[in-house]
């Protein structure tokens, strides 16, 4: 994924198997649970945990502006979830009271 914007009720991307690599783009997923952010948007990239796990579905994140969800600190596949890509970071930006995280090049 290169660019464009990215709407879903729950997840935008789903890693079953293989490689998902995010250069750019918006995303945003509509809360589905009460409570924290967190839990509203956790799964705004997702893999199957199966195969995250034994290596076969990864997602790789070098880019992009994510609505309430760090790609580089997240729970989808349990806690501490990283998807950036070594060699980049995820920089968080407060606007209307909302948050958003762009990953850049450090």
């Amino acid at each position: 994924i290169k660019a464009g914007n990215f709407y879903g009720s729950t997840t935008i991307a789903q890693c079953e198997k293989g490689l998902i690599t995010i250069e750019g783009g918006n995303f945003k997923v509509s809360a589905y649970t009460e409570g924290s952010s967190e839990q509203q948007y956790a799964y705004t990239l997702n893999c199957i945990d199966d195969n995250y796990k034994n290596g076969t579905a990864n997602i790789v994140v070098k880019g992009g502006k994510f609505f309430e969800f760090d790609p580089s600190n997240n729970t989808a596949e349990g806690d501490g979830t990283n998807f950036v890509e070594e060699g980049y970071e995820s920089n968080l930006v407060p606007v209307d009271g909302f948050n958003y995280y762009v990953i850049t090049q450090k």
